[in-house]
């Protein structure tokens, strides 16, 4: 599901670059996946039913925040360690 698009799979590299709990709008999660705000839009449910990001509670625009506590976060957490950690053993 998170791989069949691009997109959500940039956006899930962005979150896991994000400190935990930092807040942002969908114009910046989009800046920082390098993907459209129109992706954004289009992805942002997938992604709270997943328990990847969490809205926040702030009124006016709709900000959203990444919930590293999620067990679908934690396994993202665990899997992006362990490319990191091969990509470390093949780069040196």
């Amino acid at each position: 599901m998170i791989a069949q698009h691009e997109s959500v799979a940039l956006m899930v590299d962005a979150l896991l670059d994000l400190p935990p709990h930092r807040e942002f709008n969908q114009s910046e999660l989009a800046n920082l996946a390098g993907v459209s705000r129109q992706s954004v839009s289009r992805h942002l449910d997938l992604l709270t039913t997943l328990g990847i990001i969490e809205p926040a509670e702030n009124p006016g625009t709709p900000r959203y925040r990444f919930n590293p506590e999620s067990e679908v976060s934690e396994a993202l957490i665990r899997l992006d360690g362990a490319v990191n950690a091969v990509g470390a053993e093949t780069s040196s």
